[in-house]
């Protein structure tokens, strides 16, 4: 009994002594990777000037990824998630909590155009997918989806492959949100709610949305 009493007053110490040692290795457990790069991609670490995104590159939260004309990146997560992202696309690491059984990870695409394939842990209870645009949000699950944002019309648009996706207008609070099903789409135009769209009018407002994208770019030229 002794022996077994003198063995706890020793190991609590030890204990007390590594846990911030194990709390930092937790937060040193790298999140997300880039998976690979085609393209000139730049990458703002923490704040930090710009430099060329590299295969292998760690990211954590804080982190933005802005892709050039012509360029292409895919962004693994350290739950399975791909994201791959267009060219001319802005997309800021907002948060990554993965090392909980809860997931939650928010990213905001400021411009441009992603495709993304969500891993089955954001079907547990509490976890949350959301990607941000500056006039609208999409919560997700375990899914599949396309979504895009268009500087020159202040319009997102979103296809969903597989799974659901619900998406809300930020700058209409209150107002009813769309749940989106496989092969459904919808886009929300500056405040306006989301409205469902065809395959066919899809297109065509992704066709207008690159000519108006081009133009945009002229013009910051």
């Amino acid at each position: 009994m002794h022996n077994h009493r003198g063995i706890f007053f020793i190991l609590v110490p030890i204990f007390i002594l590594l846990f911030p040692a194990l709390e930092v290795f937790a937060q040193s457990q790298v999140l997300a990777s880039v998976e690979s790069v085609n393209g000139i991609v730049k990458v703002s670490l923490q704040g930090q000037g710009e430099v060329r995104a590299r295969k292998g590159m760690d990211l954590q939260a804080g982190d933005i990824l802005r892709t050039e004309v012509g360029g292409r990146l895919i962004l693994k997560l350290s739950d399975g998630s791909r994201l791959e992202l267009g060219e001319d696309t802005r997309l800021d690491v907002t948060e990554l909590s993965l090392t909980t059984r809860a997931k939650s990870s928010l990213f905001k695409l400021v411009w441009g155009r992603i495709q993304a394939v969500i891993a089955q842990p954001y079907k547990t209870p509490g976890s949350k997918f959301e990607v941000e645009t500056p006039n609208a949000l999409a919560g997700v699950k375990f899914t599949a989806f396309s979504m895009g944002y268009f500087r020159s019309t202040n319009t997102t648009w979103l296809s969903v492959e597989n799974g659901t996706v619900t998406l809300t207008s930020l700058l209409s609070p209150g107002q009813p949100a769309e749940v989106l099903s496989p092969g459904q789409s919808a886009v929300v135009t500056a405040s306006n709610p989301p409205q469902r769209t065809t395959p066919r009018e899809l297109d065509q407002i992704r066709e207008e949305g690159r000519r108006g994208e081009s133009q945009f770019r002229q013009k910051k030229k």
